[in-house]
């Protein structure tokens, strides 16, 4: 039988502290992320080729989420969580340095990549087993709104964040000084991992409830795969992977280079996209917390079936006007699927198997979206090289995915009607 949440000062103190916590990384993720870690890339002198391999490679550290097995029993998880990240942020802050220490050309590759796949291998060990921590001090019945409330903040600031440092950069870049820029960057991601730290250190953990019987990852991985109803949600979570990798991944090229987007009006889609998630992000957790988040999951399949058939039209005569819904239903399935994937899955398993069944969600889902994008990268050279043609009909790659994209988002919305019940708060099964 679980144990009530307590109420005291303490924990609801940690329930603050998981908010900033979660903040923080959401900045510190921009910095090592698309345009920003692939300027640092370039300043090296790394081919856009590579930057690509590299960036896509980095997808690949869902597969270290399998470690957090290893973790799952360690108490306090607190000292894990502060050893792990603290050295994984100082990697990604090294990274921003490189360009401005006088090593060879070669050097500096290796340690680029080296210190940025150190940094995302060693989050994606601790972010199960600590995510388990956190949320163990949140009350079951209000997951769905405070899930969307830790989403809401995060990227609010994550906004705010991204456009003053791309602005710093541009302006240090204006003037012929970008090594300056990477300094400051550099810097600010030193600060940042200093005030992850002490939010750490902060929070409350609470006590390890009893388990009856021996335990151990071995055994946890038994119970898990002779869990049905976690197998079903494994099923459905890495099928709605696959769907998200299909196209999204190949719509950052269409807006910059098909659709002539200037980043003026890219920045204006972001912050519509993000005005929008958060308040759908409030909404659809009161409306999981009512129902179910069963219910939520299929809800966000219809947006992601919506906002999938919509790019399936946009070109570049309308596409101004049709990006304006595209980017709203987007922003709401983002919304409801980013509570859904880490409460269905908890809701399928006890709270002992949290961490294992968590890392494997994220790990499966991660192996096979990356395939998936590999994949279907082919299917848009072969298009473009073919004068934009598929099967006789004339239009972008993209439309082509878009199309792709919403049949699965169809078919994970009718699989989700029988393999997901609607009790809300499902309890597990009995094992097979």
């Amino acid at each position: 039988m679980e144990q009530p949440i307590d109420g005291s000062a303490a924990y609801r103190r940690t329930r603050v502290l998981y908010v900033v916590e979660a903040t923080l990384c959401a900045l510190i993720d921009i910095l090592v992320a698309g345009a920003y870690i692939a300027k640092v890339a370039a300043s090296i002198g790394i081919s856009d080729g590579t930057i690509g391999i590299i960036l896509s490679l980095s997808n690949l550290g869902a597969v270290f989420y399998l470690f957090a097995l290893l973790l799952a029993n360690k108490r306090p998880i607190r000292v894990w969580a502060i050893v792990f990240h603290t050295v994984n942020q100082l990697c990604f802050a090294c990274v921003w340095l490189i360009p401005v220490v006088p090593l060879s050309f070669a050097a500096k590759t290796v340690l680029f990549i080296t210190f940025l796949f150190c940094g995302f291998a060693l989050n994606a060990v601790i972010e199960s087993p600590k995510t388990a921590w956190y949320m163990s001090m949140v009350d079951d019945r209000k997951r769905g709104v405070f899930t969307a409330a830790k989403a809401a903040v995060s990227i609010a600031c994550s906004m705010a964040f991204g456009f003053s440092a791309g602005r710093l950069i541009d302006h240090y870049e204006a003037v012929g000084d970008l090594r300056r820029a990477f300094i400051v960057c550099g810097v600010a991601l030193f600060s940042l991992t200093v005030l992850h730290t002490l939010t750490l250190l902060l929070s409350q953990e609470r006590p390890p409830e009893p388990v009856a019987g021996p335990s151990g990852s071995g055994l946890s991985l038994k119970r898990l795969f002779s869990n049905r109803a976690f197998l079903r949600v494994l099923a459905l979570v890495s099928f709605c992977r696959i769907a998200t990798s299909v196209a999204a991944p190949f719509y950052s090229t269409y807006k910059i280079g098909e659709l002539g987007f200037s980043m003026t009006f890219v920045a204006l889609m972001d912050i519509m996209y993000a005005l929008v998630y958060v308040g759908g992000a409030f909404l659809l957790g009161k409306y999981a917390d009512r129902t179910s988040f069963a219910h939520l999951w299929r809800l966000s399949c219809f947006f992601g079936i919506a906002c999938h058939a919509i790019y399936a039209f946009i070109v570049p005569a309308n596409a101004r006007m049709l990006y304006f819904g595209y980017e709203f239903c987007w922003a709401m399935y983002g919304a409801g699927n980013h509570s859904c994937l880490i409460n269905l899955v908890y809701d399928s398993v006890e709270h002992e198997d949290r961490t294992g069944a968590y890392a494997i969600s994220v790990a499966v889902g991660g192996l096979l979206g990356f395939g998936v994008t590999v994949l279907f990268s082919r299917l848009v050279t072969h298009i473009q090289q073919s004068g934009n043609v598929l099967f006789g009909i004339h239009a972008y790659a993209q439309q082509f995915l878009s199309v792709a994209a919403a049949a699965m988002y169809a078919i994970l919305l009718l699989w989700s009607a029988f393999a997901l019940r609607t009790k809300k708060q499902e309890k597990t099964e009995q094992p097979l």
